[in-house]
């Protein structure tokens, strides 16, 4: 990429040379740091750049701190929307630095270009015909589009003039999204002399094969001849076909030998169309060819390759898809060819047909249910005129039925999605259509591990080599790219194994043999997730859920078995909670449970994981009720007669939690004692920093907030390793965002509010990084709510609320929409200064606690008589104050002063500033209206001047407003 080149993003368009970001082609206000900081970014997509790089970039001869960086990468965010919701930019992926993740296209600036006077600045240099140049510019570039230099170098297509009998087929429709491809293979077949276009059923290929065809033409003198070999039955017959083709009276026999010495001199282009029936021959009389007639070039459509010395193949992927974003516009659907294409062949047949901004879901829907293949998409867009958009796409979960309404002049396999796949099925060997059927169990990818498990017992070869020759054959995809290669089946041919498998005896035995599969494979990805950063772990194990989910639903089947299934669940809980898949999760689970008392008991540390998991699926989903402390102590149980110390701090650590959610924090100092207790014995460095982590929490929620505050910096301080690894217990937050979120409270509470604040949103954006729902609520609900509250930020406290309302609401997270209401209340009333207002019983306790000290007005007897029984010891001081408040109200002045005193005195015992403050306050002006406005004034100003910070807060500036008074 030069310094001329434009970088395109969604909206926007990135000219680095003339230093401007135009979005929609207007220009974005975007300060000097953050535009380098955008440039550096974007040079690199899908790239981690580190924090050190990007200040080296941006300030290379200035010291600054890391601090800065997110000033400005904050400002950069802010201007680019970049919102976990909708369009994702820059994620940070924490401890590393920065990744630029939206596709970036690179065009040549028009500012630069010769030929672009008149072209606008924002839009690139690649725009497809039909679409308009706004549109060009406010879509997402689909993937795969060539560039227009390469596009321009290749020739122009001509109208071919034969000297042979048999002209080049015309064509009769407009091809759409295979123009890289045509430029492709007219560039390879200008230097080559065989090239094999290769791919699966209805993908296109004879299209772009002639399409090619047409293009060189006239390089080869308009000797270009096309042999359909579709309609041979018997092999032997190609030499004919080739020799009928090119008309060549000449021969007086046909055979092998006259045909290689009629072409021996003359330069041409044989196109051999549909190879795979006939593969054999085909390769034999390509190779013939090659060798005999030095100036023939060949170019072949086949669902596999020739495999002749040669040979270069090219393979004909699908259509680029649109992606499932809720913001997509018909402009924007259709830039993707796979939609270009099913809207035109919708209006070739209706011509009165407009898509419709409300039928753009449906649009993308079918795009991908049908993995992009043109000839299904052909066969489905003869369905809208009777379905209609949506009603297409509600029946497609059956499209082997529904995508029968092909051209009737069309070959037989092409005028049904079923009688295309019969024809590859039907070219297979009984062991490849065995392992094709087996393999249609899985959801999503798998390897060869995995294919080699569900094909177990049933076949007669080689499982590598079966699976090697459905690769080659194009039934099979595959990606080589990682560290082991994967396959999958598109969804077509994945419905279509799955037809064939249920009329087959082995059915059952591979629904089992994929269960049994995907339990070895949970218990091996438990086993590296403390090895393995977060990011990392579920980059590699993420795909696993469809199948894990398949697995279970067989479980819970006829012909299931629940144990299994239940092992499943057990060892499969870290990926559904790291996916934010709880209810679903939950609604498996006891599915399960209800059918487990009529099977054989369960090992026990199967049972223990199972009863472990669903504790924390109730606590989350439904809140600490009888059923979640149930399943905890029946771990607990479990895991003491089997004698296993680290299920017995799993089952720990969950009774904790359930402590904590009910406000018993007088238990959850006692729980988190056992667990260290306990902890020492297993002499492992992660079970510390959970202990480190729970005595954070205890201490801070009993008042001791200095204790607390060296717990939580003791986990942050852990090597990353440790860290890691403390992720086997409470897998269902970071802990990162957890220690920085109970630092964010103690820190407020000791009277550091912009420190507060600052490690209240660091949590945040540490568990938006990681794109995790459940850290993310606990970050917003215990954290950076409160820090907003407390600090006076109304509108950051709004937009945290309305960020944890989206967030409890996608997953069903019950207990935390508890505290989205409780801000929502508060809220409501500060904004409007309501009268009073109450908090429901149902509420859990901590809410309750957290919600006084926001608003005093809704403190109600319950909560004092907590107060009094010593219950809540950290807000303690704010309830004997607000108390005390009341008293004052009532003109009981001395028992006023008594109660708030009494929270003074609490509230420096436990080094609370914040607290203090406030209490002073109290104090000051009860002592003022009794006459003493030098007392007043003494108590206040004492715990004022003991602050450093945040005096730009709201409970600061009520005290210096307050001073100012008191003369």
């Amino acid at each position: 990429m030069t310094a001329d080149a434009a970088m395109n993003f969604g909206p926007f368009c990135l000219l680095p040379r003339q230093r401007i970001l135009l979005k929609s082609g207007v220009p974005v206000r975007l300060g000097s740091r953050a535009f380098d900081l955008l440039v550096a970014l974007a040079e690199r997509p899908g790239e981690v750049v580190s924090n050190a790089e990007l200040i080296a970039r941006v300030w290379p001869k200035v010291v600054i701190e890391s601090g800065a960086l997110r000033v400005h990468l904050t400002e950069l965010r802010k201007v680019l929307g970049d919102r976990r919701e909708s369009h994702r930019y820059i994620v940070n992926v924490p401890t590393q630095g920065y990744c630029f993740v939206a596709e970036v296209s690179h065009a040549v600036s028009p500012a630069n270009a010769d030929d672009s006077a008149n072209v606008p600045a924002n839009v690139p240099t690649d725009v497809p015909v039909g679409v308009t140049a706004a549109a060009a510019a406010a879509a997402p570039a689909p993937a795969g589009k060539a560039s227009a230099d390469a596009l321009a170098a290749t020739p122009a297509s001509v109208t071919p003039d034969l000297r042979v009998a048999l002209p080049l087929p015309a064509q009769l429709v407009r091809m759409i999204g295979r123009d890289d491809m045509v430029a492709d293979l007219a560039r390879e077949l200008s230097s080559r002399r065989c090239v094999t276009v290769t791919g699966p059923a209805g993908m296109g290929k004879t299209t772009v094969a002639l399409a090619a065809a047409r293009r060189l033409s006239a390089s080869f003198g308009q000797q270009a001849v096309f042999v359909n070999l579709a309609p041979l039955n018997d092999p032997a017959l190609i030499t004919n076909a080739v020799t009928a083709a090119l008309g060549a009276p000449a021969l007086e026999a046909v055979s092998l030998r006259s045909l290689i010495a009629y072409l021996q001199t003359r330069r041409i282009l044989i196109v051999l169309d549909n190879c795979e029936h006939v593969i054999e021959a085909a390769a034999e009389l390509a190779e013939s060819l090659l060798t005999g007639a030095p100036e023939a070039h060949l170019l072949a459509t086949s669902r596999e390759p020739l495999r002749i010395q040669g040979e270069w193949v090219q393979r004909l992927g699908a259509l680029p898809v649109p992606p499932s974003l809720d913001t997509l516009d018909v402009h924007q659907a259709l830039r993707y060819p796979s939609a270009e294409l099913f809207v035109e062949r919708v209006r070739a047949s209706q011509g009165s047909f407009a898509l419709c901004e409300a039928d753009v879901p449906a649009l993308v829907g079918i795009c991908r249910a049908l993995d992009g293949i043109p000839l299904a998409l052909e066969l489905a867009a003869a369905g809208v005129e009777r379905l209609g958009m949506r009603g297409l796409y509600a029946q497609l979960g059956n499209r082997l039925a529904v995508l029968t309404r092909g051209r009737r002049t069309a070959l037989p396999r092409h005028q049904t999605l079923r009688a295309a796949l019969d024809w590859s099925y039907a070219l297979l060997p009984e062991n490849e259509r065995r392992l094709l059927r087996s393999l249609a169990m899985f959801r999503g990818r798998f390897t060869a591990d995995g294919a080699r498990a569900v094909a177990q017992g049933l076949l007669a070869g080689d499982t590598d080599e079966l699976l090697h020759n459905l690769v080659s054959k194009s039934l099979l995809m595959s990606d080589i790219a990682g560290e082991s290669v994967q396959y999958w089946l598109l969804e077509t041919t994945r419905e279509y194994g799955l037809a064939q498998l249920s009329a087959c005896p082995e059915r059952a035995q591979v629904g089992r043999l994929h269960a049994l599969h995907m339990l070895a494979t949970a218990d091996a990805m438990e086993q590296a997730r403390p090895r393995q950063a977060r990011g990392d772990w579920l980059a590699r194990h993420a795909y696993l859920l469809d199948d894990i989910r398949l697995a279970l639903h067989w479980s819970l089947s006829d012909a299931g078995d629940v144990s299994l299934g239940a092992a499943l669940a057990a060892a499969s809980a870290p990926l559904w909670y790291a996916l934010s898949h709880m209810a679903e999760y939950l609604e498996l689970l006891e599915r399960l449970l209800e059918r487990m008392p009529g099977t054989g008991p369960l090992e026990p540390a199967r049972e223990i994981a199972m009863r472990e998991a669903h504790g924390h699926a109730l606590w989350n989903i439904r809140g600490a009720g009888p059923a979640a402390i149930a399943a905890f102590e029946r771990s607990l149980e479990v895991a003491r007669q089997a004698s296993s110390v680290a299920d017995q701090l799993h089952a720990l650590w969950g009774l904790w939690l359930i402590s904590n959610s009910v406000g018993d924090y007088g238990a959850t100092v006692r729980r988190a004692q056992e667990f260290g207790a306990l902890a020492v014995h297993a002499g492992d460095a992660a079970d510390a920093v959970i202990h480190e982590r729970m005595m954070t929490w205890s201490m801070h929620f009993t008042g001791h907030h200095e204790a607390a505050l060296r717990h939580a910096r003791r986990v942050l301080c852990q090597p990353l390793a440790i860290n890691l690894s403390a992720r086997r217990i409470g897998f269902q937050f970071d802990q990162g965002v957890a220690a920085l979120t109970a630092l964010a409270r103690i820190l407020w509470i000791q009277g550091m509010p912009e420190q507060s604040l600052e490690h209240a949103e660091a949590a945040v954006e540490r568990a938006q990084a990681i794109d995790h729902s459940l850290s993310l609520c606990f970050a917003i609900a215990v954290g950076c709510g409160p820090a907003a509250f407390w600090t006076g930020e109304l509108d950051r406290a709004e937009r945290y609320t309305a960020l944890l309302r989206r967030c409890t609401a996608e997953y069903s997270l019950t207990f935390w929409g508890c505290y989205a209401e409780g801000f929502l209340l508060v809220l409501s009333r500060l904004r409007d200064d309501g009268g009073v207002a109450r908090m429901p019983a149902a509420w859990p306790h901590p809410l309750r606690d957290m919600l006084c000290t926001f608003d005093a007005t809704l403190a109600g007897d319950d909560d004092f008589a907590r107060a009094r029984h010593g219950l809540v010891p950290w807000s303690l001081p704010e309830l004997r104050r607000i108390e005390g408040e009341r008293l004052r109200d009532a003109g009981k002045l001395a028992a006023a002063a008594e109660r708030i005193r009494s929270g003074l005195r609490q509230a420096d015992a436990q080094g609370a500033l914040a607290l203090s403050l406030r209490c002073a306050m109290s104090l000051a002006a009860l002592t003022a209206e009794t006459g003493s406005i030098a007392q007043a004034r003494s108590v206040l100003g004492t715990v004022y001047d003991r602050f450093r910070e945040g005096f730009d807060t709201a409970d600061l500036r009520a005290a210096a407003a307050l001073l100012g008074r008191l003369g």
